[in-house]
């Protein structure tokens, strides 16, 4: 078996599981409802914090292709995959007032699952095709988001 139908398949059973779930922990009462945010300021959140951090994964990822060189752990892609780990998580604390619960957080679970795919497959030194296989499934995850509550 492939690295890469490996981490579908964990993936996968972390999501059917409800392991995944662990990294987008569920808050009640006066908890929740401080994590409520205006749909601006999710969207001022999406363009500061996740879309940046996705644009710095995106220039260490491609940059070394146009250079001709493979895609490898270097300092700058190290800080910006920590950088959309980070995003991807705090976005899984936010909720807006009228977003729909379940469906945000399963595009939230997703978006999740496919980075921590990606920086799995950069830290373990999988080929470049494999890498832009993850960084894909990344952009993927968040047009699918887009096209529910971005209108």
């Amino acid at each position: 078996m492939n690295l890469r139908r490996a981490a579908c398949l964990v993936a996968a059973l972390l999501i059917a599981c409800g392991g995944i779930l662990l990294l987008t922990p569920r808050a009640s009462g006066a908890a929740a409802d401080e994590r409520r945010v205006s749909p601006q300021a999710l969207a001022d959140f999406m363009q500061r914090d996740l879309n940046s951090a996705l644009t710095a994964t995106s220039y260490e990822i491609f940059h070394r292709r146009q250079l001709g060189r493979p895609v490898e752990m270097t300092p700058q892609l190290s800080q910006a995959l920590d950088g959309l780990q980070n995003a991807a998580a705090r976005l899984g604390e936010l909720r807006t007032v009228e977003s729909d619960e379940a469906p945000f957080r399963m595009y939230v679970i997703n978006l999740q699952s496919t980075v921590h795919a990606l920086a799995n497959a950069v830290a373990t030194s999988q080929t470049d095709d494999e890498i832009h296989h993850w960084f894909n499934h990344v952009s993927a995850a968040c047009e699918s988001c887009h096209s529910e509550y971005k209108r």
